[in-house]
């Protein structure tokens, strides 16, 4: 290839890039820029909804700061609500007449005291005020009055902003056997939804004089073909996950230690140690600081608050132990990666070496790379899902163990991308195109009694990609966006041009480029999504690829040794 070949390929990369950044502003920034102008959007911290919390408790329910022994606040939200609102074009409907009073999202203080009773007090996140609530009184307390007529139940609720008016009393909800009511809103809603209010009198005996064993809360009420839809594409993910990606990445962690093996003389087992090791630390940093995104999912599902910080703990022990594991495999793809395409492909490095004369150029060089990559898969994934929701009605909801509400340092959560680019990109494109590909030109080699041509071999190499490719999507099915196979199709388009770039321009230009694109996209997050101080996070993690690739450059060139050869 002559020289004028790569500067016109990367001046297409350039252009490509140009229009693939437009692309995303146009299709997902510029939207939401254009909706916070005409109502800015800022939601409470944590800190501001405890001190909240704290205060409302010794206002209403007589509860001083004494008597609370813990106060934890996690962001909960109506997945399925928010699904079938964004399904259905509904957004807006919801936000002129429910959204005020009764949000999806809300921050729920959970406010356990010392005799034994717990306190739920949920938050609007934008205003503040209390939507919801419950006392939950400890053991021995009065239960609730035996018999409560509904207006009498609604009567008590106007006390704490209910309009009793807009409210109508569901047959055979079971009040007058337990004191709690279920009422339905007398309002139009939003398409085939409705909106439940459950209200329960406190007990005779209230303690302290507060309204202990007391509730007012509200759930919508969805058609049942949707919810039941859902319901079949959540365990469609689960089961998917499970053997497409689960399963073929134990039989790749298996191949890749005997790879290593086989191919050992070909590279050097101290390849890619480091990485996993770097890998693993920011799985175990991020998990940590995603324990109330875990316990949302719980608390949600209506699990006790004992019982869900016993099961988050349970849960995050799994996920470092699988994470430790995902670490192992990482490290054995890395050397059985290196080792299969050194054998392919004598002369050409596609992960170059830290004591190669050129390897902080390259890797700098690969950052550049890397973020152009990553302009053009941002363009290209705005009009993949563009296309996917007008053809196959695709739409995403919430998910709330996955924003930056729920972490503990919302500033931590860009790093996840990082874990991902290095993990993902050495397992299923390093390692997994590179035993693909040895298979199958071996297989051509056996039935033609020869080494297929170069065109044949380039076929083969896209034939490659497609059950790595598989294996990368079946992993991230179990993300909020459905169909579930919608991103089966677009996480196997973009893994296609993904390992295109990986043979053409090798390993670290699509780490950086996964890196970047992840960074891009998590930032977007974090500046979208109304909490302040989390606009640094953003900028400072979508140029941590650029920071990465500069101090690698000045690093590889400060410690190598003067006179150091290319191996």
């Amino acid at each position: 290839m002559t020289h004028r070949q790569p500067a016109k390929l990367d001046g297409i990369l350039r252009m490509a890039a140009a229009a693939g950044l437009l692309l995303f502003l146009f299709l997902q920034v510029f939207p939401f820029i254009r909706n916070f102008a005409k109502e800015p959007f800022q939601v409470l911290t944590r800190e501001e909804v405890r001190q909240r919390a704290e205060a409302l408790a010794a206002e209403r329910f007589g509860t001083e700061a004494g008597r609370i022994v813990s106060l934890d606040v996690t962001h909960l939200t109506d997945s399925r609500a928010t699904g079938y609102f964004s399904k259905y074009g509904l957004l807006d409907d919801y936000e002129e007449t429910w959204y005020a009073d009764f949000p999806a999202d809300v921050y729920r203080a959970d406010l356990r005291l010392d005799d034994g009773s717990f306190l739920h007090l949920s938050f609007h996140m934008e205003s503040g005020n209390l939507v919801s609530w419950e006392y939950e009184a400890g053991d021995g307390a009065d239960a609730a009055p035996a018999s409560v007529r509904p207006e009498d139940a609604l009567a008590w609720a106007a006390g704490w902003g209910i309009r009793a008016g807009e409210w109508t009393p569901v047959a055979d909800s079971g009040g007058e056997a337990d004191g709690e009511w279920t009422f339905r809103h007398r309002g139009g809603p939003p398409g085939e939804a409705g909106l439940l209010l459950t209200v329960r009198l406190p007990a005779s005996g209230d303690a302290d004089g507060a309204p202990a064993g007391g509730k007012i809360a509200y759930r919508f009420e969805l058609p049942e073909a949707f919810t039941a839809e859902l319901d079949r594409q959540q365990e469609r993910a689960l089961r998917w996950t499970m053997l497409g990606n689960l399963l073929p990445q134990a039989a790749m962690f298996l191949l890749a230690v005997i790879y290593a093996g086989l191919y050992g003389n070909y590279t050097s087992f101290r390849r890619g140690w480091f990485l996993a090791a770097l890998a693993f630390l920011i799985y175990f940093v991020v998990t940590l600081n995603m324990w109330s995104g875990y316990r949302a999912d719980l608390l949600f599902e209506g699990l006790p608050v004992d019982e869900a910080e016993t099961a988050v703990f349970v849960t995050m022990a799994v996920s470092v132990m699988l994470a430790m594991g995902g670490a192992f495999m990482t490290y054995f793809c890395a050397v059985a990666g290196d080792g299969l395409w050194n054998r392919m492909e004598p002369g050409k490095r596609l992960w170059p070496r830290w004591r190669d004369a050129d390897y902080g150029e390259r890797a700098y060089d690969a950052m550049k790379r890397g973020y152009l990559i990553a302009f053009i898969l941002l363009g290209l994934q705005s009009v993949i899902f563009l296309a996917l929701q007008a053809g196959l009605g695709a739409f995403a909801t919430t998910d709330a163990s996955q924003t930056a509400y729920n972490m503990t340092h919302p500033w931590v959560y860009p790093v996840y991308g990082w874990w991902a680019a290095i993990g993902e990109e050495i397992q299923i494109r390093f390692f997994g195109i590179g035993i693909m590909r040895l298979w199958l030109i071996g297989l051509a080699a056996f039935l033609l009694r020869k080494a297929p041509s170069a065109r044949t071999a380039a076929a083969l190499t896209w034939l490659a990609m497609i059950p790595p490719n598989l294996v990368w999507a079946f992993g991230h099915v179990g993300y909020s966006i459905y169909p579930v196979y919608s991103r089966l199709i677009e996480l196997v388009l973009l893994g296609f041009l993904i390992g295109w770039f990986m043979i053409r321009f090798g390993l670290m230009t699509v780490i950086f480029a996964h890196a970047a694109l992840d960074a891009v996209l998590i930032g977007t997050q974090l500046l979208t999504d109304g909490m302040p101080g989390d606009a640094w996070a953003a900028v400072a993690f979508m140029a941590s690829p650029a920071l990465v690739g500069w101090a690698i450059l000045r690093l590889h060139r400060l410690l190598r040794k003067p006179g150091t050869a290319a191996a």
